[in-house]
């Protein structure tokens, strides 16, 4: 990547779309493996520019309440509930907690 805009843009088109890092290196004319160390690599840098200039949300709270505190003032609360397919788990017990039963990906 030749510019800070562009490091940026494939952190932001990583994050947004899902894709494997194999089809993102096919996007961005890099191998899979570059893709992914250059993902981890962005994300970093982005995350700790966020971090500096206070600009990270809060992402976890101990209690309900703490959470409704933190957004009473804010006016709307917006959140992106996009579905990203994950691999399956080889752990059973794992697979049991994420599986809901409802969605099959074929008709």
């Amino acid at each position: 990547m030749s510019s800070y805009a562009d490091c940026l843009y494939f952190v932001l088109f990583e994050l947004k779309t899902g894709l494997t890092h194999d089809c993102l290196g096919v996007v961005f004319n890099m191998d899979g493996s570059s893709a992914l160390r250059n993902f981890q690599k962005y994300l970093a840098v982005l995350q700790l520019a966020l971090q500096q200039q206070q600009a990270l949300p809060r992402r976890h709270f101990q209690t309900l309440e703490e959470f409704k505190k933190y957004l009473r003032s804010e006016p709307e609360l917006i959140i992106d509930v996009t579905e990203i397919r994950t691999e399956r788990p080889s752990d059973k017990q794992i697979q049991q907690d994420r599986y809901s039963g409802k969605k099959k990906p074929y008709r």
